[in-house]
């Protein structure tokens, strides 16, 4: 074989990163693209082992990936609808991938700060996107003015609902505020003043989605940065928490209850709870296989028709843990909340070996914000997972909260070593 060819897989790992990134960005603009896409991606990964090097870099939660992958798999060959469930399957390999892909790329101290370029590109690219593709036209209760919205014209055909956009927001948010606040005195004035910028236009845009499981998840993001950047920073927390529970226990199902959870599509927290109910009794119903991933609406319409919504209506369970117990059964829940557990795990170990001030702290607890407003949002709402073109958006928060975990230990360790 000729060196030119020799070569060929080592120049493509070097590149492995980028083409996964062009690959799953492809992925969002047709569905029908995604199981070529899965496939192409698959092939880069096999070029690590062509130039050499380990197919996939080692991390905390290999296992748990692994086992969510087999589920996938059982769940692909079971499902009854596999056109629909391909895709969405595909989807979730596609953001492992990119994970995996994003593990290997980012091992240096050079790369890791252009993480902060990455996200205020990533943030604002989202934002404006969203500007011009969201359906402004949902009503729900809001302190800002109608005429706001009727200057937003939809642009794009395929249009976005204000909720997945601002589930995407979320996560691109919180890792750039946690920069902003643990490592702001280090950034050169330039880039403070882009990245201030972009957090402050990303906060506009996710204030016009309405979004009050977004928001309420930011909240206890915020609340958590709060109490890691200063000493008495969880009493503040504290405190906050029990003056807004006050008014929220005091007002029943109304004042800010309805608030909270009425909107033009789901106008009460009945209509929700039955959503609950019909994903409760799916899950029972197929506890080991789930239903077939992607086929929520379908089997619940056969099986437990709503009496609050119309036909079709509902797409999904409004809850992120459900809605994968529906899709992949218990089994795929648990494959999945261990990889959420790791990662937070990770990030968490990250925060408490790094030095405060470097920029692997202030991405730690970006990241441990990030996860928790993940996790916030998931209990109302599941815009983060399958069916949705955002999803990949969690697999990459994670590859970048488990690639600054093994800069972390390999520096501890290096540490340690010239210590003793």
């Amino acid at each position: 074989m000729s060196p030119r060819f020799k070569s060929a897989p080592a120049a493509l790992a070097q590149l492995d990163f980028w083409l996964t990134g062009i690959l799953a960005a492809l992925g969002l603009l047709r569905e029908s693209w995604l199981p070529l896409i899965a496939l192409g991606i698959l092939a880069l990964t096999l070029t690590r082992w062509g130039a050499g090097r380990a197919i996939l870099p080692r991390t905390p939660v290999d296992l748990s990936v692994l086992g969510l992958i087999t589920l996938l798999g059982i769940n692909l060959i079971l499902s009854p609808q596999k056109s629909t469930s391909i895709v969405q399957a595909a989807r979730i390999f596609s953001g492992i991938g990119l994970m995996y892909a994003l593990v290997a790329w980012l091992r240096s101290h050079h790369r890791l700060a252009w993480t902060i370029n990455g996200m205020v590109g990533l943030l604002v690219l989202v934002s404006v996107y969203g500007l011009f593709s969201v359906d402004w036209s949902i009503e729900k209760a809001t302190l800002i003015p109608q005429a706001v919205y009727r200057a937003l014209t939809l642009r794009l055909a395929d249009h976005v609902h204000p909720n997945v956009l601002a589930g995407a927001l979320i996560l691109l948010w919180l890792p750039l505020l946690g920069v902003a606040l643990f490592y702001t005195d280090r950034m050169p004035p330039k880039q403070r003043w882009v990245v201030f910028s972009a957090l402050l236009f990303s906060a506009v845009v996710l204030l016009l989605t309405k979004s009050r499981g977004a928001m309420v998840s930011v909240v206890v993001a915020v609340l958590l940065l709060v109490g890691l950047k200063w000493k008495r920073g969880w009493m503040v927390s504290l405190l906050a928490v029990c003056l807004a529970a006050i008014p929220a226990l005091n007002s029943g199902k109304t004042g800010l209850y309805q608030a909270l959870f009425a909107s033009s599509s789901l106008s009460t927290m009945d209509m929700r709870f039955e959503i609950w109910n019909r994903a409760v009794l799916l899950i029972e119903d197929f506890p080991l296989s789930g239903t077939g991933i992607g086929l929520f609406s379908p089997v619940v319409e056969r099986l437990y028709p709503f009496f609050l919504h119309p036909p079709g209506a509902i797409l999904h369970s409004h809850n992120l843990f459900l809605q994968i117990a529906v899709d992949l059964g218990l089994p795929g829940l648990i494959a999945w909340l261990a990889i959420l557990l790791g990662v937070l795990h990770a990030a968490w170990r990250t925060w408490t070996v790094t030095p405060p001030g470097s920029l692997m702290n202030a991405l730690a607890a970006g990241w441990l914000a990030a996860l928790v407003a993940l996790a916030a949002h998931g209990m109302v709402d599941s815009v983060t997972w399958g069916m949705v073109r955002s999803a990949p958006l969690v697999w990459v928060l994670w590859g970048a909260a488990l690639a600054n975990h093994h800069l972390a230990c390999r520096e501890a360790q290096g540490t340690i070593s010239n210590a003793t």
